[in-house]
Parts: C-alpha cells; sequence; structure tokens
C-alpha cells in the first residue's frame, strides 16, 4: 500500500509539519520574542539596543549608558546615539 496518500490520509512520518519546540532558539534570555519591521538601515542599533537590555536587566542601582554607536538617519543625517539605563529614586 502506498504511504501517505489520498486513501490513507495519514502521515508517513514525524517528519516535516509544525513539530512542539522546532525551530531556532532565542538569543533572548527573559522574554518571548516577536517578529518586527523595522528599516534595514536601523537593524544593527536595534540589535545593540536589545543587547544592551538584556546585558543590563538586573541593573536597577547605578546609572548604566552604552558606548556610542554610529548610524545614518533615514534622510542620511549622521549620528551618534547612546543608551542609557537610569538609577530608580527611592
Amino acid at each position: 500500500m502506498a504511504e501517505n496518500t489520498k486513501e490513507t490520509n495519514e502521515p508517513k512520518g514525524k517528519h516535516g509539519g509544525a513539530r512542539p519546540n522546532s525551530g531556532r532558539k532565542s538569543t533572548h534570555q527573559y522574554h518571548e520574542t516577536k517578529p518586527v519591521r523595522v528599516p534595514v538601515a536601523y537593524v544593527v542599533q536595534i540589535k545593540a539596543l536589545v543587547k544592551f537590555l538584556d546585558e543590563n536587566a538586573d541593573t536597577t542601582d547605578k546609572n548604566v549608558e552604552s558606548d556610542q554607536i554610529f548610524l545614518r538617519t533615514l534622510k542620511q543625517k549622521r549620528q551618534f546615539i547612546s543608551f542609557k539605563i537610569n538609577k530608580l529614586p527611592k
């Protein structure tokens, strides 16, 4: 008998299709991820922001600022940006 035919309508094995826990695992430690569309020009800077937030997720008792990152705006203006986490007031 033929496997996975219209007559039997049964899968022939465990290959293909959606399976629990399949696919690439997240590199982010703390939360689920979601695909988001951003301009290609900002991908490096967005990834740097996420990395900075992940690395400083437990920081609440001091101010932390990232190194400056160069970028060009969508209108091709040159800028340096940095990210900053401020200590929470008591």
